[in-house]
């Protein structure tokens, strides 16, 4: 299941995982600061470049990276990965 920064609340997730045996993932605003300090405040540097992307459309250059992290007791409920 995934979903955006307006369904990213606790309860979302336990249901998810304790209710319907569900995995998630989902986006990270500073709707949780806390949180979202501490996945902002990870050694990104230092974590492995997975994938690359690079695309021109409407004028735009658009350039998306994607690492992967595993952050052991994440304050949010069953969250194991920072992406």
């Amino acid at each position: 299941m995934t979903f955006d920064a307006l369904l990213t609340q606790t309860g979302h997730a336990k249901f998810l995982v304790e209710e319907k045996d569900a995995h998630y993932i989902t986006a990270l605003k500073a709707n949780h600061p806390n949180l979202h300090t501490l996945v902002k405040d990870l050694p990104w540097t230092e974590v492995p470049l997975m994938d690359r992307t690079r695309t021109t459309a409407h004028g735009r250059d658009e350039i998306r990276r994607l690492k992967a992290v595993t952050v052991p007791r994440l304050p949010f409920p069953h969250a194991g990965q920072a992406l």
